[in-house]
């Protein structure tokens, strides 16, 4: 085929028909395949998927857990040209397949492209707001961004991105792309409207620790073979590398309060993180959502610290077939 779209879901009973339908109205008049890998759905995903008709591939309940393995799976069985992974918890423009594989098609040199989407909020509290605000940055620039993209699949294969990351995998396949010189490009066109983000504070937190920044940790544990890769990596994550820096900096002057009962390097590195912070929060339109931003950038930083703490696996390692069973198609 043409195109292939691997699809990843979790529990998406709600969402899988909508998504489903979306993804058949733009796929119309494109030869194109459908690849959803579930991770392990306790509802009833995979019994609404199989009204239509995809390839679907449930992995094992030993699996490792994240979108890492999911990812790679989905990918391992997708035969198309071009290679779109997306969530379950989307609705895909109509027009955007046809806009992204004729710009691949007329554009050699780019690897991937991404187009523009709409949040719809829950709540339209406090974590909606920042959550929209996020993904307005991310939509603004080409390059290092997150989400589905629509890759050239020779392109995927040869990037051997790694399956065991828990989370955070599309940026580190991004990092990895333009280490190799790929370009990525982000287009005006709308591309989804996502419907799905937590709407609970602690929630949200979690998530910054245990999937992004966790991920990302161990990524660039990775990193650390390759001097290339791992130059990309710093120069993506400066920014958020130096809260990295900065928690770094609070375990080592602790430690010194300890050994030498002083605690001026304490208030030193405390107020230097504070003045810091306090400046990107003066600026936001709203002191609670720029201190909020600025909390999960710490959760962040400490999911990070946790996974680049984490010892590597081999990625040759990593089994070639881990499908329980196929249904659908």
């Amino acid at each position: 085929p043409l195109l292939s779209v691997a699809v990843m879901a979790l529990n998406e009973e709600q969402n899988i028909g909508r998504f489903l339908r979306s993804v058949f109205v733009a796929l119309e008049g494109l030869d194109a395949e459908v690849v959803l890998v579930d991770s392990g759905s306790t509802d009833g995903t995979v019994e609404v998927a199989s009204q239509h008709p995809i390839h679907i591939y449930q992995v094992r309940e030993d699996w490792p857990k994240g979108t890492g393995p999911v990812i790679y799976t989905a990918v391992l069985k997708s035969s198309g040209k071009y290679i779109h992974y997306i969530d379950a918890d989307v609705e895909v423009d109509p027009g955007w397949f046809k806009c992204a594989v004729s710009y691949l098609d007329a554009h050699p040199d780019t690897a991937a492209v991404a187009g523009q989407w709409i949040h719809l909020g829950q709540t339209g509290g406090l974590v909606d707001r920042i959550q929209t605000h996020m993904e307005k940055l991310d939509q603004v620039k080409s390059g290092i961004t997150g989400g589905p993209h629509l890759f050239r699949s020779e392109v995927l294969h040869e990037t051997n991105f790694n399956p065991y990351l828990p989370g955070g995998i599309e940026i580190d396949l991004a990092i990895r792309l333009q280490a190799k010189g790929h370009v990525m490009e982000r287009l005006p066109e709308p591309m989804l409207t996502h419907h799905d983000h937590p709407t609970n504070a602690w929630r949200f937190l979690v998530k910054a620790y245990k999937r992004y920044g966790r991920g990302i940790g161990y990524g660039m544990r990775y990193a650390l073979s390759d001097s290339t890769l791992l130059r990309a990596y710093v120069k993506a994550l400066r920014r958020r590398l130096l809260v990295v820096g900065w928690l770094v900096a609070i375990s080592v002057s602790l430690l010194l309060w300890a050994l030498l009962n002083t605690l001026w390097p304490v208030w030193i590195v405390l107020l230097a993180g504070i003045a810091a912070f306090a400046w990107p929060m003066l600026k936001s339109k709203s002191l609670v959502e720029g201190g909020f931003r600025r909390l999960r950038d710490i959760f962040w930083a400490l999911g990070f610290m946790r996974g680049f703490l984490r010892r590597p696996r081999p990625v040759a390692g990593f089994p070639d077939d881990p499908i329980l069973h196929k249904r659908g198609g």
